[in-house]
């Protein structure tokens, strides 16, 4: 570290009183054709976390760095972590240049990872920029203004996808082709297809619609008109299954991208939409969490859980019933009808 911050690294202490609680490594490293300086960890001690060391560690970093004569810092970080896309992108208001596959190999006893590839993401991060002022950019303005979910693509560049629903400025919606986006989910009202379809043919940047495609119908539509590029099906609110399968189908026919919504959390629903995501149409991954996230306690026993980070498993649905709890789903009825067929009863 003293021969890297001699000759052309950054090393910083943050002190409270005489006691370090912060600290920065960094050093000169070629990427891209270029002298950057690599930020290697930013660290503060955990009682003195959320108080704004990091971020003064990085301007200093910066102010230095400038001084030094680089264009640049750059760095790694976990795309695991939204934490730190958040301070990296938003606060500090560097960039993704670049999404590498398993930088470190397979880290086993790592907290977050816990046996994963430890994919990265490599920010980058302008000198030159008046960190006072914020970023200047057009697109890291809108990032300020907008919840972000980062995603790769097939040739590994990041996207971004972003769900508005309150945009109504179809002129600013313009604007945010340059950020490059994966999609814009629901720009526009809820039931408006025509003006997602002028607005469509407006930008670059694939529309999803979402709450405008309650049934099939909806779809065919919007299909003929060229609303959206994308679908976010979610089975309750189109109707059940039967209608989600032509949906499915239209949406191959059309070539448009397709995605499952959440909307029924408990274990039952979460099965059901696991197993429509598994459907070879459905070519971007699907708002589906366990169903241990919404609940301490589930209907059914054993619960909607990943085998891994991020790994969810396809279970059949038959015999789901035998997973019910009766004790449970009881303490959860509001009210009860019993149909009596020729064949038996449907409770």
């Amino acid at each position: 570290m003293f021969v890297h911050a001699t000759y052309g690294g950054v090393l910083l202490l943050a002190h409270a009183g005489r006691q370090p609680v912060g600290s920065l490594f960094s050093f000169p490293s070629l990427y891209r054709g270029e002298w950057v300086l690599w930020s290697h960890e930013t660290a503060v001690l955990p009682e003195f976390l959320h108080q704004g060391i990091g971020y003064q560690l990085k301007l200093m970093q910066r102010q230095i760095a400038a001084e030094m004569g680089y264009q640049s810092i750059a760095w790694t970080f976990d795309p695991l972590v939204s934490r730190n896309a958040h301070f990296n992108m938003n606060k500090l208001g560097a960039s993704i240049a670049e999404y590498k596959v398993n930088v470190y190999g397979t880290m086993e006893n790592d907290l977050v990872e816990q046996g994963l590839p430890s994919d990265r993401w490599i920010a980058v991060w302008p000198v030159a920029t008046v960190v006072s002022q914020g970023p200047t950019d057009l697109g890291m303005r809108a990032l300020e203004q907008i919840p972000i979910v980062l995603n790769v693509d097939e040739a590994g560049e990041p996207r971004l996808n972003e769900n508005s629903n309150r945009i109504s400025d179809i002129d600013h919606i313009k604007k945010w082709d340059v950020l490059n986006l994966m999609m814009i989910e629901q720009p526009l009202a809820s039931d408006d297809i025509v003006d997602h379809a002028h607005l469509q043919a407006a930008i670059r940047t694939p529309i999803c619609l979402d709450e405008s495609i309650r049934s099939a119908e909806d779809l065919r539509k919007a299909v003929r008109l060229g609303s959206c590029k994308v679908v976010n099906l979610k089975v309750g609110r189109v109707g059940g299954f039967g209608e989600s399968l032509v949906i499915h189908k239209l949406c191959q026919e059309a070539g448009l991208d397709l995605w499952c919504g959440g909307m029924e959390e408990t274990g039952i629903g979460r099965l059901h939409n696991i197993a429509l995501t598994a459907l070879p149409g459905f070519t971007l991954p699907g708002d589906t969490a366990p169903s241990t996230r919404y609940f301490e306690e589930d209907i059914i026993d054993p619960p909607v859980a990943f085998t891994k980070p991020g790994i969810l498993k396809v279970e059949p649905l038959a015999g789901v019933a035998s997973r019910v709890q009766a004790d449970r789903l009881k303490k959860c009825v509001l009210d009860k009808l019993v149909i009596e067929t020729k064949v038996g009863v449907v409770g």
